[in-house]
């Protein structure tokens, strides 16, 4: 809305409120952002009347008898009010006037309507952010007496950011064929393909806006007595509305325990209304459900325990990735089946050899292959019994003919998920039993399985076999996508994990084929077999044919190279991955803009590790001519010493700071802004949102700018976690500079320019107050108690939510949270004492309070025409006749006196000060639309360039020159005016707290009331 103003004064305000009520389903979220624009800063909500318009938004809540449509403008509304609680415009609406709108929708869920209750349940879900668990429809309907606890989804919206899967260069079969059989999930992947301008960098650092958001929704709706409205839901008859309650009782209980200072959080745990119905013997029906409702909020408490403490304790090995309890539970049956194998006597071996077909019979078909894998997996561990299995028995030697392509055995069966998981699978387990015994490696070296795989390699060389072609070569592309010949490269990947292994390849020159092969065109299939299934944990030939493959294939090969070495360093279990980095820089350089994204995004998250950071720095890369792509490593550089010292001598710090001083700090807000209302408006469903709908395909803002709900890495924040870097911000003066802008804003003239500076500057202090040597500086200049200040008393209700994400940003440190408790902001922090940058005021109604405002009518102000048009007696007759068409008693005189007028002085219907004149009357005044067509259609215009120029010179001497102008409405009859146009002050409506207590009942001395 361009003008507020201009707008209310045409009634669009009106319309745009009236399409909000009755208007199609899917435009109100669209609609009401413009209506929290208007409530957002003082100058545009003296337009809207305090209690009315706003209030229409959620009516439906709290009528009483149900109207036509009520349940679709109920949903309606329940959508309204979702987006303006994403919205901090909506949330101070919603909590203004001891939170009259929030405790409105909140006693919707003790109508007698189970319709609306139901609605109105869903809405809170959505509104908490709590994914519903998957087996819930079974709980709900009673079927069952427990529901499966998930745990907490807390970074699941980060999660939504990451686009699942590989980079797409084959088709979605083959790609998935390749990697199943080389063992790798698609989600492998998910976190090396970050959206352009996202970063991984140092999330324990940045702010978690989502959960900072959510706390204080979750303090508005439990002080609107939520949970006493659920635990009266949880009395209800109906099974479904009392188990569905209890699910959200159960949640929002959770919820207060992460989100809320612990003083907050113990009084909402208590809930001595339930448990005085889970005693009740008066009523069995309620008591049982009373019960059932504290049994699975114990079980929730239990499990959410359980799983955070399974999170803190489970380091795996050094790399620091989690060993599942999956893979635990795997070595330990692994163990078993090792120590049964060694066990077992001859009879008994031999009998197990015979159950699996293989001395029986060569048809495949008829094997036991069940019976195979636990062989190989326990008895063939043992030497002995592995070297009689090879030499006294013709079991290993038939199994590996069946591999051997010339054969047509394994090479022809159709690939499927079922023979990828049962061949490959088998023939990989049957190659590493033999590679860990020497008896094994011996056997293999002379079995012909890896003469003939080379021997079918060579069919592809164009040089060879120009004029043998007649049959189809066993890699071909087509046995390729259709057969399990892809499994052979698994097969392989499990040679190149060996020492020994790798010596055999050698010996068989299958390393040379792969080089061969890694130039051959329209061949990406060979190429991302290759990279998907060797192994890169010893240094030599496949980490040397990755590289060929990363800097020499076209443009999708190397960006989805470069994307898998993401993957190898992930599943890498050592701290210091040279090789990797190296590899990464290298690619930096690429001319494909996209890998070099990728190459920056796996960098970053590769520099978590303190080692690999360093070792980057030692490779002192070129970043420059990558531009703003290179920027999250440049400021993973300045967080360390040695990256600081590097980029001050590239002359890097000194200009990036004059750059974001000049204008980097404002770019940064419009950044953030767009993050945290993309991750606001997707829900736990991941339901198509009303932003996806418009996004232009050109620019797809979804990539250009993710919503992760996070703070993203801020130049002044990283500046700031090295000595030299506070060293240097102090000789700038730059933070001097900051405190004194906020203490000196003049919030009464906060304008459309200044604002969005002011929020730069807050947001920068937040990242500078967010870091242990950046702290001091604010308590320097005590600026922490004028951000305070800003947050309580600002009428600009958008500044009161940058300030709290700012003071939260201050929360992050020990000595933040003690800064703030002095001011009365109490602080989160975890079981073991850490920060969790999450803080809330003790005095909830200051904060939270919207000031009272005067109503300012917009009405229409008196039309101004030209003399000429009200001098000349025609001219004046014609205007009095179009004035009287506005009445309707009047209309019919007036018309026919117009007709008789047009045909009498046909050249005053074309003069252009009258028409003029007719526009601002019916620009000015009510005239409904037959009139307005058949006052126009009296004019002969022809709008030409000249009559157009004519206008316009009029106009504009109308503007200048008010001396020539005369108001001409005092001859019009006062009876067509409407009571509208009057200049009758309109009463101010006063809404006042009838309760002037607020906030959670804390004893505490630094409470106010």
């Amino acid at each position: 809305i361009l003008d507020v103003a201009l707008t209310v004064k045409s009634g669009g305000l009106r319309v745009l409120i009236q399409a909000l009520i009755d208007g199609q389903p899917g435009i109100s979220e669209i609609l009401v952002h413009s209506v929290l624009y208007v409530l957002d800063t003082p100058d545009k909500r003296c337009y809207l009347r305090p209690g009315v318009e706003l209030e229409t938004l959620i009516a439906p809540f709290t009528e009483s008898n149900k109207g036509v449509n009520y349940e679709e403008r109920l949903k309606n509304s329940a959508k309204m009010v979702t987006t303006l609680i994403k919205n901090w415009a909506g949330v101070f609406y919603m909590s203004a006037n001891n939170m009259r709108a929030a405790r409105s929708v909140v006693q919707a869920l003790r109508m007698p309507f189970p319709e609306t209750q139901k609605l109105v349940l869903d809405m809170f879900f959505d509104v908490f952010r709590v994914k519903l668990p998957k087996d819930h429809h079974g709980f709900l309907s009673g079927r069952q007496h427990t529901v499966q606890i998930a745990p907490a989804n807390t970074t699941e919206t980060e999660n939504k950011t990451l686009r699942a899967g590989p980079t797409s260069v084959l088709s979605s079969v083959v790609m998935g064929n390749l990697m199943t059989a080389g063992g790798i999930s698609p989600d492998a992947y998910a976190r090396s393909t970050l959206d352009r301008g996202a970063t991984t960098a140092s999330n324990a650092d940045r702010l978690k806006m989502l959960d900072h958001h959510l706390s204080i929704i979750v303090i508005i709706f439990i002080e609107s007595d939520i949970l006493m409205a659920l635990i009266d839901m949880v009395k209800s008859d109906d099974i479904y509305m009392s188990r569905k309650a209890t699910l959200l009782i159960g949640e929002i209980l959770q919820l207060s325990t992460r989100l809320l200072p612990i003083l907050m959080a113990i009084q909402v745990q208590s809930l001595p209304k339930l448990f005085t119905l889970a005693s009740n013997f008066e009523d069995e029906q309620v008591r049982h459900n009373a019960t059932a409702a504290l049994a699975h909020i114990d079980r929730l408490t239990r499990a959410r325990t359980r799983y955070a403490n399974g999170n803190t304790g489970t380091a795996s090995h050094k790399g620091g990735e989690r060993l599942s309890a999956t893979t635990r539970t795997q070595e330990k049956v692994h163990e078993v089946k090792l120590k049964i194998g060694y066990a077992i006597d001859d009879t008994h071996f031999r009998q197990l050899l015979l159950d699996t077909q293989v001395l029986n019979t060569k048809d495949y078909t008829k094997w036991n292959w069940e019976s195979i894998i636990e062989l190989l997996q326990g008895p063939l561990l043992n030497p002995r019994r592995l070297d009689e299995a090879m030499r006294g028995k013709k079991f290993i030697k038939r199994l590996l003919a069946f591999y051997r392509p010339f054969k047509h055995q394994f090479s022809d069966i159709n690939v499927t998920k079922s023979t990828l998981g049962r061949y490959v699978k088998t023939g990989c387990t049957l190659l590493s039993t033999l590679l860990g015994n020497p008896d094994g490696i011996r056997y293999l070296n002379e079995n012909k399985l890896l003469g003939e795989i080379g021997q079918a390699f060579g069919e592809l060389d164009p040089l060879l076999n120009n004029n043998s072609q007649e049959i189809e070569p066993i890699f071909s592309k087509e046995r390729m996508e259709n057969t399990l010949t892809c499994g052979y490269f698994a097969l392989l990947g499990t040679f190149s994990k060996y020492k020994e292994g790798v010596r055999i390849l050698e010996k068989f020159k299958i390393f040379s084929c792969f080089y061969q092969m890694s130039e051959l065109k329209n061949r990406t299939d060979l190429k991302v077999a290759m990279i998907t299934n060797l192994d890169y944990s010893l240094d030599g030939h496949p980490r040397v044919l990755l590289s060929k493959i990363m800097t020499s294939g076209y443009n999708p090969i190397r960006l989805f190279a470069t994307q898998h070495l993401g993957v190898i360093m992930r599943q890498s279990e050592s701290e210091y991955n040279d090789w990797v980095i190296r590899l990464l820089v290298t690619q930096l350089y690429d001319t494909h803009m996209d890998v070099c994204q990728m190459a920056v995004n796996l960098l970053d998250e590769a520099c978590e590790k303190h080692a690999n950071l360093e070792l980057l720095v030692k490779c002192r890369p070129s970043l420059g001519h990558l531009g703003e792509i290179g920027n999250p490593l440049l400021l993973r550089f300045l967080s360390t010493s040695t990256g600081f010292r590097y980029l001050n001598a590239l002359g890097y710090v000194q200009k990036e700071m004059d750059d974001w001083f000049e204008h980097g700090n404002q770019q940064y807000v419009t950044q953030l802004e767009l993050s945290l209302a993309r991750a606001l408006i997707n829900t736990p469903e991941k339901k198509t949102n009303p932003f996806e709908e418009r996004v232009d395909s050109e620019h797809d803002f979804e990539a250009l700018q993710p919503g992760d709900g996070l703070t993203p890495p801020h130049f002044y924040g990283e500046l700031t976690k090295t000595e030299e870097g506070c060293n240097l911000l102090r000789e700038k003066g730059h933070f001097k500079m900051f405190a004194n802008f906020v203490r000196n804003f003049p919030m009464s003239q906060a304008g459309e320019e200044s604002l969005p500076q002011l929020k730069a500057v807050l947001w920068a202090l937040g990242n500078i107050g967010a870091t242990k040597n950046g702290l001091p500086f604010l308590e320097e200049e005590d600026v922490v108690k004028d951000i305070v200040a800003m947050a309580e008393n600002s009428d600009i209700l958008s500044l009161k939510g940058t300030c709290y994400f700012v003071l939260g940003l201050i929360a992050k440190t020990q000595q933040g949270v003690e800064l703030l408790g002095e001011i009365g902001w109490e602080s989160v922090v975890s079981s073991n004492g850490e920060p969790e940058g999450l803080c809330v005021p003790l005095n909830l109604h200051r904060f939270l309070m919207i000031r009272n405002w005067k109503y300012k009518a917009a009405l229409s102000s008196s039309p101004q025409l030209p003399k000429s048009a009200t001098d000349d007696p025609v001219g004046a007759d014609i205007l009095k006749n179009i004035g009287d068409m506005s009445n309707h008693i009047l209309a019919n005189e007036a018309s026919k006196n117009l007709a008789r007028l047009r045909q009498q002085y046909p050249d005053a219907c074309k003069r252009v000060d009258l028409y003029y004149s007719v526009c601002q009357l019916l620009g000015s005044y009510h005239f409904r639309s037959p009139v307005r067509k058949y006052v126009l259609e009296i004019f002969d215009m022809r709008f030409t360039a000249e009559l157009l120029e004519e206008l316009d010179q009029l106009t504009a001497s109308m503007k200048t020159c008010n001396d020539a102008c005369t108001v001409f409405m005092s001859d019009l009859k006062k009876t067509n005016q409407p009571k509208s146009l009057s200049t009758t002050q309109v009463p101010e409506e006063r809404l006042e707290a009838q309760h002037v207590k607020t906030g959670f009942n804390i004893n505490n001395n630094r409470i106010i009331n």
